[in-house]
């Protein structure tokens, strides 16, 4: 490591700042495109423990195993739909993966239902402004794994939407997770 004039090798520059010789935000955020999840659902980790029991325990522990397979990237190429009722930990489960992905580096995506993702790609493909204030559109295709609301009425549009969404991601190799 090389001697830092600006802040003698202590990581904190003049102004109490972190130094860039430790902390370049450039490259930091370079790989790192988004973790856009509600207050509500910050900071909060998935616990298998916290699923309801109104259901069968082995939804629980197919929900740890599969927190347990993302975050550790074992679980990329794969796709798959999530059913349970309301209020059975799926948006916690969704948004406790990307906040680990976040911290490791990986790209991710928000949580948007298939039709917000419909008109994502619409505005993407035509190179219109987007509809949504999404930072980085193109990680609906690029981001290694995609979480996706499915609303409770299934319409054609739904559907053909779904299959174009796995469609994209496939052939990238990337996985959705519905």
């Amino acid at each position: 490591m090389t001697w830092c004039p600006k802040c003698s090798n202590t990581g904190i520059d003049i102004d109490g700042n972190p130094c860039s010789c430790r902390f370049n935000a450039e490259s930091f955020y370079e790989t790192v495109s988004c973790m856009d999840i509600p207050q509500q659902y910050q900071g909060v980790m998935f616990s298998a423990a916290l699923v309801p029991k109104d259901v069968d325990p082995s939804y629980s522990i197919f929900l740890q195993k599969l927190f347990d397979q993302v975050v550790t990237g074992k679980v990329f190429q794969q796709n798959m739909c999530i059913c349970s009722p309301v209020a059975h930990s799926k948006n916690v489960w969704a948004y406790s993966c990307i906040e680990m992905l976040f911290r490791k580096g990986i790209p991710t995506f928000p949580v948007y239902d298939v039709l917000e993702i419909k008109r994502i790609l619409l505005d993407t493909d035509l190179n219109r402004k987007q509809l949504y204030d999404v930072a980085n559109p193109e990680n609906v295709t690029l981001a290694p794994i995609l979480f996706v609301k499915v609303p409770r009425v299934i319409t054609w549009e739904v559907y053909d939407t779904m299959v174009l969404i796995l469609d994209r991601r496939t052939r990238r190799g990337n996985s959705t997770v519905f």
